[in-house]
C-alpha cells in the first residue's frame, strides 16, 4: 500500500478550458501534472444525443458488461473488519435497457459500464458515429493515437 501513496497527488487538480496544444504541453504534459480539460467535447454529437432515452432506443436489447459495487468504488483498497483488502466490482452482463432501468437488487448499488476490454468498440460499436476519430489537441501534439476510440 505504501507504493500507491507515492503516486498520490495532493491538492486541487486544475481545470482548463480547451487549452492550446502549447499550453497543454508546457503546463501539464512536460510537468507530468494532471488536469481536467473542459469544453473539449462540447461539439461532439454524442454530447447532445447520449441520454438514457436515446441509448435505450438504439441499443436497448444490446447486452453489455456492467460493473456493480455497493458504493461506486471498485479496483481499490478497502478497509473491512479483517483488514485492508483489494476490492473488485461484480461484473454482470445486462441489456442496456435494464442498465438504465436500474434492475439492481436495491438503490444502494452503483452500476457502471467499465469493461476492461473497451465497451464502446466491443459492445456498442454503432455509437462510434457519435464521436470523432481522435482529439485535435492530442493529434497536434503526439500525432494520431486513437485517443478517443
Amino acid at each position: 500500500m505504501d507504493d500507491t501513496r507515492d503516486f498520490w497527488m495532493s491538492g486541487d487538480i486544475e481545470r482548463v478550458d480547451c487549452p492550446s496544444p502549447l499550453i497543454f504541453m508546457k503546463d501539464f504534459v512536460a510537468k507530468n501534472k494532471p488536469c481536467i480539460i473542459t469544453g473539449l467535447m462540447d461539439t461532439w454529437p454524442a454530447m447532445g444525443l447520449w441520454n438514457p432515452a436515446y441509448l435505450t432506443e438504439i441499443a436497448g436489447e444490446t447486452e453489455v458488461h456492467v460493473n456493480i459495487t455497493p458504493n461506486g468504488h471498485g479496483d481499490c483498497i478497502a478497509s473491512v473488519s479483517q483488514g485492508d483488502v483489494f476490492v473488485k466490482p461484480l461484473e454482470r452482463k445486462m441489456k442496456v435497457a435494464d442498465f438504465f432501468g436500474h434492475s439492481l437488487p436495491n438503490d444502494s448499488f452503483v452500476a457502471y459500464l467499465s469493461h476492461q476490454n473497451d465497451n464502446l468498440r466491443s459492445e456498442l460499436p454503432f455509437l462510434s458515429n457519435d464521436i470523432p476519430e481522435s482529439l485535435e489537441l492530442v493529434d497536434e501534439l503526439f500525432g494520431p493515437l486513437d485517443a478517443v476510440k
